[in-house]
């Protein structure tokens, strides 16, 4: 080989060995240029969204400030154009607005002279805002908007806040005060706290001049800064000066000499800055791992570059240059070209592998013979790979379209990421001739992406896009895996379709929610809204979202934002409220009085109405004096005690003093205070309590020992102190009066020797006392001979001076009051049972009169058919069966009329001894066969005054009852005595069934009958009642249920044992008719006794009533007697017997009626020519009694 045909050669191949070095140099260089750029700009890209969230979350929270700030602005300046301020209604107002600003400590209102007027928290009118930053611009601005100051101390709250506020005028357009709201900066910290900045990073937050604010974290490397600095780089301080509003830059941080990547934004709605910083040390850490690992792969393959080109130059020496230079040009290029880092292949159209670079073979682990003319199954790749191959290949060859695909490959080099690039071979006609494959390793790529999701995490909460189409569909199309935290979805699960977030919400917040979402889509308003949320792992949680939207051209819109837990800063703010609503409560509602004043001067600051009250003062009296300029000090040396104690300890406990009220009165007081600090100012919180009205209760205490001394040893009832489980203490001598025993013979058997153990009341008594603390009843006490006494107790609990439990117990002996209770008691079933038979007795003699009518017309009829066809039997038997039916109603309304009476018809002077015996014969005769009769009858028995068929009556009723009870047979015992009260007693007793308590009580009922139907009326007893009552007695009834029954009747004594006259016998009639004039006011009356009077030979005229029968005899008309009906409407009976005795005194009148009172009776008693007939009558009986007023005339 010559030197000029070598030298070409050699200097190509050193050429091509130097220009692939060097583009391997230049590739490296690059690569770790771009791969350190490329995590320059993530970090850069993160510090923006960092600053843009931190924009978005503030410039919310200021909006939602100025949107409550407006709204209560309207109100005042609609109040003051109405003329006043509704003060209820504005705190109202405010009150609700202050619930949707948990940011905001409170919203104060002042008035133009910055005096605050609504929620002042010091309660001093005088309190003013004059000297605060805010006052001065707000009271000049041209045009009201919201103005936000820098950083201040609270004069209330001793914290540092940021005071946004807005003026608001009155209707000529003159400032008319301000409406303020305060703002922990605690809370813009909190704003900022949950980002992952990593161990360099910062988020700070500063004023619009770059004075400190608030950081995360608050201390870096130790250091803390305080609020206002300025201690800031240069770099930050020429952003600041040149006025742009984002800018990022990189500079070290004076505080800590740490280089960072930062970005400066300024917050688009409040004089603030952010400035969110990344460390370099932190974004680059891995980087620097990559750098040393391409640096190495580049050094190997340099390497290996220059060893195969030596190898080339050495071989290509060795061979014939005229045989050999073709091959070796072809094996120079082959080697260049299948030392490619990427993967290439050829398949037929049996997918057959036709070639394969040595990157390939290399990565699958096989030699070109165990794979060129086989398939990937043939070659035995992994299944599922296999049919990704083979499904793409196929796609290319039918489509003749190239396509890609993404899989993970472990070979033996491990895994790596690739991505396939499949494109067909075409021949000149365009048919695919095979499928040229090119894999390409995108593990780098992957690992950006893995990167990129790093930093999304770093993110807290999701960062997410919202899309809400036209039709109301709306979905997630993206969302950080943080979504699964936040609403415990996937993103997968939201990426078509949003209603699976949807339902995390709490019902409560879902309407509000869309609202928000809607309202944000129409506007373009950055969206904010604060919510909850019910999820299955977590429960009940508290979400933020803020997000900025935009309009897309299909009409919807999509939000880009993030979502944030914001549950604990809710339970903080919660507790924050609740623990100054619990002081305000507390010092505004105690009784107590509580100031608080300055240590120094002892200048009270702030009272509360317990204060006021105590020292009689107003509020303006005290704000700014101290206690020695007030003069409440009654004793100089009890504030010099009070202030040397509070020098020395820095508290005072329960001191005693006097305090002068400005009316000059002094009141005792206890006195604690405290040393605080308060707004930054050492203060003394001082509480009195007045002890005033406890010192005179002690001074009354022990009158009121005397006096109750005094009271126990003098009251009437017994009155006794014991352990309420232990022995009797103490008993008065009314106690001892009451039980027969003295105080140490009481305390002897206690309890047990004075209570009744067998009452029953006892246990629920002593049970009721325990549970409640006191019982009032009755109990059963004992007599000192053991007799039992009813009682009335009051009885409670209580402590004595040493807390030990007592009972006290106030006795009253009833016994006297229970007798008188049961004789009352007996007087009212008396009463009630006369009661119920007047009113049956009143019923009975409106029944009776129609009844007589009824009947006495029914006699008539049947009385002149008797005479007219006294020929026929058969029509004599039927109506003497009619006749018999009519004397039976005429019995049972006789009775019923019995309950109307209240006196005595045909009284007579009786012997009850002798009517028994009448009676007892009647018995004997009938119905005392299977009975054994016993008499028991006194002599000799006082006489009594009475109607011998209605004691008659009743004591046949006795008899028979007794016999019913005894239905087997038995005794019936007949009794009399004379009694001590001037009574006598018939008594009558069996042995029979006796009757249960309940049928007792109902025994004497009108109707009431145990007997079977027909065999009682349940009248009996009840017309033995009213025949008592009758004459003046009592009836009673004992009864013992399977003993027998005692029923027994007291009457009166009469003196003397002479009869009542019987009544004078009326002269036969000596013959003759008489003209009668019949007066009835009853039709049938009318129409059937005329015929009776014919019958007897008389004439008749009838008269419907009183003044017609009156009538009648004023116009000439000639009669000889009237039957005169008592019971007519109109002019009654009565009524007409005395006109008629006006105009014929001596003319015969006979008084028709079905029932007799004592009215008629006098009547028939001073009128010698009146009688009386009782309906209805027979015609014997009508007969006797014409016959014997015709005699008398």
């Amino acid at each position: 080989m010559s030197i000029r045909r070598t030298f070409p050669f050699a200097l190509l191949l050193f050429a091509a060995v130097l220009g692939l070095s060097l583009a391997l140099a230049f590739l490296g260089g690059r690569s770790i240029q771009a791969s350190r750029a490329h995590a320059v700009q993530l970090a850069e890209q993160q510090t923006r969204n960092l600053a843009e969230a931190m924009d978005l979350g503030i410039s919310g929270t200021v909006r939602r400030i100025d949107h409550a700030l407006q709204t209560v602005e309207a109100e005042l300046e609609r109040e003051l154009a109405r003329g006043t301020l509704n003060r209820p209604d504005l705190q109202h107002l405010i009150g609700s607005q202050e619930k949707l600003l948990p940011e905001a400590v409170a919203i104060r209102v002042t008035d133009a002279e910055g005096r605050v007027i609504i929620n002042n928290p010091s309660r001093d009118p005088s309190a003013h805002f004059r000297d605060r930053p805010f006052w001065i611009p707000l009271r000049d601005q041209a045009e009201p908007r919201l103005f936000i100051t820098k950083p201040v101390m609270g004069i209330f709250t001793g914290k540092w806040v940021v005071i946004a506020g807005r003026r608001y005028n009155r209707p000529n357009g003159q400032f008319a005060g301000v409406v303020v709201a305060p703002v922990f900066l605690e809370h813009l910290h909190q704003a900022i706290a949950g980002f992952d900045l990593g161990s360099g990073g910062t988020l700070t937050l500063r004023d619009r001049d770059g004075g400190f604010m608030v950081r995360h974290p608050e201390q870096v490397k130790g250091q803390r800064l305080a609020v206002g600095s300025l201690d800031i780089s240069t770099e930050l301080q020429s952003i600041l000066q040149s006025g742009v509003s984002q800018q990022t830059y990189v500079a070290v941080a004076p505080f800590d000499r740490t280089r960072r990547t930062l970005t400066f934004r300024r917050i688009q709605d409040a004089p603030m800055i952010v400035v969110a910083g990344l460390a370099e040390d932190d974004y680059l850490a891995q980087w620097r791992q990559e750098r040393w690992k391409t640096l190495g792969w580049l050094g190997f393959s340099l390497l290996v570059l220059w060893g195969g080109g030596l190898v080339l130059w050495r071989l290509w020496r060795g061979r014939e240059r005229s045989a050999h230079a073709l091959a070796t040009s072809e094996a120079a290029f082959r080697s260049l070209a299948e030392n490619s880092a990427d993967y290439i292949m050829r398949y037929d159209r049996q997918h057959r592998h036709t070639y394969m670079n040595p990157a390939g073979l290399k990565v699958s682990g096989l030699a070109a013979g165990e794979l060129i003319g086989k398939t990937h199954h043939e070659a035995g790749f992994p299944e599922d790979l296999c049919l990704l191959w083979e499904q793409g290949i196929e796609q290319v060859f039918q489509t003749g379209k190239p396509t890609q695909l993404d899989f993970e490959w472990t070979g033996v080099e491990g895994p790596v990421s690739l991505n396939l690039l499949l494109a067909p071979e075409l021949d000149d006609e365009g048919q695919v001739l095979s499928v040229l494959g090119v894999s390409r390793d995108v593990s780098a790529l992957r690992r950006t992406e893995a990167l990129l999701k790093q930093v999304t995490a770093m993110v807290p909460g999701v960062v997410y896009q919202y899309r809400l189409y036209p039709d109301g569909r709306s979905c997630f199309p993206y969302a950080s895996a943080g979504i699964a935290e936040i609403y415990e979805v996937t993103p997968e699960e939201v990426r078509e379709d949003a209603t699976p977030v949807f339902g995390r919400i709490h019902p409560e917040d879902l309407a509000d929610t869309a609202q928000a979402i809607y309202h944000s889509a129409r506007t373009l308003d950055l969206f904010h809204w604060e919510f909850r949320v019910v999820l299955p792992a977590q429960g009940l949680r508290w979400r933020a979202c803020d997000a900025r939207p935009e309009r897309l051209p299909d009409g919807g819109t999509l939000w880009h934002g993030i979502i944030t837990d914001i549950t604990e800063r809710k339970a903080t703010q919660e507790a924050l409220k609740l623990s100054e609503e619990r002081f305000a409560l507390a010092f505004h509602a105690s009784p107590d009085a509580i100031a608080i004043s300055r240590l120094s001067d002892g200048t009270y600051l702030l009272v509360n109405e317990g204060l006021l009250r105590l020292l009689g003062r107003a509020q303006v009296e005290v704000i700014g004096r101290s206690s020695v300029d007030l003069g409440i000090w009654v004793d100089p040396q009890d504030r010099e005690r009070w202030a040397e104690a509070l020098r020395r300890h820095g508290k005072v406990d329960n001191l005693e003093a006097t305090f002068r009220r400005a009316d000059g009165e002094e009141v005792s007081c206890l006195v604690s205070s405290r040393s605080i600090t308060w707004d930054g100012e050492l203060m003394q919180l001082s509480i009195a309590r007045d002890i005033s009205d406890l010192k005179r209760m002690e001074a009354q205490l022990q009158v009121s020992e005397l006096e109750y001394r005094l009271l126990f040893e003098r009251s009437l009832d017994a009155i006794i102190f014991t352990d309420p489980e232990g022995p009797i203490l103490d008993a008065n001598p009314a106690a001892c009066q009451m039980f027969g025993r003295t105080v140490e013979e009481i305390k002897a058997v206690g309890r047990n020797g004075i209570i009744d153990a067998n009452d029953p009341r006892l246990p629920a008594a002593m049970d009721e006392r325990a549970r409640t603390g006191k019982w009032v009843g009755e109990l059963n006490f004992l007599r000192r001979d053991g007799t039992p006494f009813p009682c009335e107790i009051s009885s409670v609990l209580f402590k004595d001076k040493q807390g030990c439990p007592k009972a006290g117990v106030i006795i009253r002996d009833i016994s006297l009051r229970k007798q008188a209770e049961d004789l009352q008691q007996k007087l009212n079933a008396e009463l009630q049972q006369s009661q119920k038979l007047d009113s049956l007795g009143s019923l009975a003699g409106g029944v009776a009169h129609d009844m007589n009518n009824i009947l006495g017309a029914i006699q008539a009829v049947i009385e002149t058919l008797k005479l007219k066809h006294a020929g026929d039997p058969a029509l004599t038997a039927s109506l003497q069966v009619i006749d018999k039916a009519s004397i039976r109603g005429k019995s049972l309304v006789g009775g019923l009329t019995k309950f109307a009476r209240k006196d005595l018809q045909e009284p007579e002077v009786l012997d009850l001894n002798a009517l028994v015996r009448d009676e007892v014969e009647l018995l004997r005769r009938t119905t005392l066969q299977k009975f054994a009769l016993e008499m028991d009858l006194e002599e000799p028995l006082g006489l009594v005054s009475g109607e011998r068929g209605a004691l008659a009556s009743t004591l046949m009723n006795f008899c028979v009852n007794a016999m019913d009870a005894m239905p087997t047979g038995g005794t019936l015992t007949i009794r009399t005595r004379n009694l001590p009260d001037a009574r006598v007693e018939l008594a009558v007793e069996d042995t029979g069934t006796g009757m249960p308590p309940e049928v007792l009580a109902r025994a004497m009922d009108p109707f009431f009958t145990t007997k079977g139907i027909g065999k009682g009326t349940g009248l009996g007893l009840s017309m033995a009642y009213a025949t008592a009552k009758t004459h003046r007695g009592t009836l009673s009834l004992d009864s013992v249920e399977g003993r027998g029954t005692t029923v027994r009747l007291c009457l009166p004594v009469v003196a003397g044992r002479s009869r009542l006259a019987a009544p004078v016998q009326k002269g036969a009639l000596a013959g003759g008719s008489m003209r009668v004039l019949l007066v009835d006011d009853d039709d049938l009356i009318r129409a059937a006794v005329p015929s009776m009077i014919e019958a007897l030979g008389h004439e008749v005229v009838t008269a419907e009533g009183g003044a017609e029968a009156l009538a009648l005899l004023h116009g000439g008309e000639q009669v000889d007697l009237i039957i005169l009906d008592l019971n007519m409407p109109g002019m009654n009976g009565m009524e007409t017997h005395g006109h008629l005795r006006q105009g014929w005194p001596r003319l015969p009148i006979l008084l028709a009626t079905g029932h007799l009172d004592a009215a008629t009776s006098e009547l028939l008693q001073a009128d010698p020519w009146a009688a009386s007939i009782s309906k209805p009558y027979s015609l014997d009986e009508l007969s006797q009694k014409l016959l014997a007023l015709k005699g008398q005339v």
